[in-house]
């Protein structure tokens, strides 16, 4: 039997794409805790690489998920 990662939502909530945190931004792996680097400039241009060009601009809502690892 294959086990895999047991998670727990832990919230959801909505909000404006473009009102992403630093930290959020750092979860969605555009960016480092430790470096000083632009992280919702390099989130936006992965949103639009997903979405297509414009859809930052339109700022749509989005489910906001977190999660909390119960085991591996």
């Amino acid at each position: 039997m294959t086990t895999g990662t047991v998670v727990e939502l832990t919230d959801v909530r909505v909000e404006r794409v473009q009102e992403i945190s630093e930290k959020d931004c750092i979860a969605e792996g555009c960016g480092s805790p430790i470096t000083r680097d632009m992280k919702k400039p390099n989130f936006m241009r992965l949103w639009e690489s997903i979405n297509g060009t414009g859809s930052w601009a339109k700022n749509p809502y989005v489910w906001v998920l977190s999660f909390r690892r119960i085991h591996a």
